[in-house]
């Protein structure tokens, strides 16, 4: 059994033999290399923290099967450093943590949609998400979603985040990234090519402004 594991953990799930899913070698093997192999554990080692921490190391979603660690910030924190989606299988209280939270959507812009609601009207943790993703201002609060800075931040990085914010920014951020192109526009050559690449964004931008 050792070496079906050693090339696909979740071989562990066609064993019948309940002593191999109780050996913590063998599942230790498996856990690193099947998706759910924490799955077909024995019910003792779901509950070891040598097996689960082996488990997230390697798959951070395998936290879904480690119902007794959901509250376990040392576990939680090592699953959404390799996923943070992760995050969704923490308990309430990891999920509005911000120190978990910052982790989680650093490794995953999305995580945040599975965040407390702290920590969707956490400025730092949600300008960190919608610069990796601006799509994310979606699952910000808000307050968030009616704050300058971070949709300027959010439509520079996806010009289709601009109608996810409030009104009453909508048309400034849309303002002054068209004022922001129309200064390009006028500038005869560019020092830095990478220049133009910040630049086209700002061509959507005034056309969704515009309802185009």
């Amino acid at each position: 059994m050792l070496e079906r594991v050693r090339e696909n953990g979740d071989a562990l799930m066609t064993c019948t033999n309940q002593a191999f899913r109780n050996d913590k070698e063998i599942v230790m093997v498996a856990v690193r290399t099947g998706r759910d192999a924490l799955l077909w554990a024995s019910d003792r080692l779901r509950k070891d923290g040598d097996v689960i921490l082996e488990a997230v190391a390697h798959n951070g979603r395998a936290l879904r099967y480690a119902y007794a660690f959901r509250d376990s910030k040392e576990i939680v924190l090592q699953a959404c450093k390799v996923d943070g989606n992760a995050l969704q299988f923490a308990s309430s209280e990891l999920r509005s943590d911000v120190k978990v939270a910052s982790v989680a959507v650093e490794q995953t812009p999305y995580a945040l949609q599975y965040c407390g609601k702290n920590v969707q009207n956490n400025y730092d943790i949600v300008l960190k998400a919608v610069e990796q993703d601006g799509m994310t201002i979606r699952c910000a609060s808000k307050n968030l979603q009616g704050n300058f800075d971070i949709g300027m931040a959010a439509c520079k990085n996806n010009p289709a985040a601009l109608k996810y914010l409030a009104l009453n920014v909508q048309q400034k951020v849309a303002v002054t990234l068209s004022r922001n192109l129309y200064e390009f526009d006028h500038v005869e050559t560019a020092e830095e090519p990478k220049a133009l690449d910040s630049f086209l964004a700002y061509f959507d931008i005034v056309e969704l402004s515009q309802g185009r």
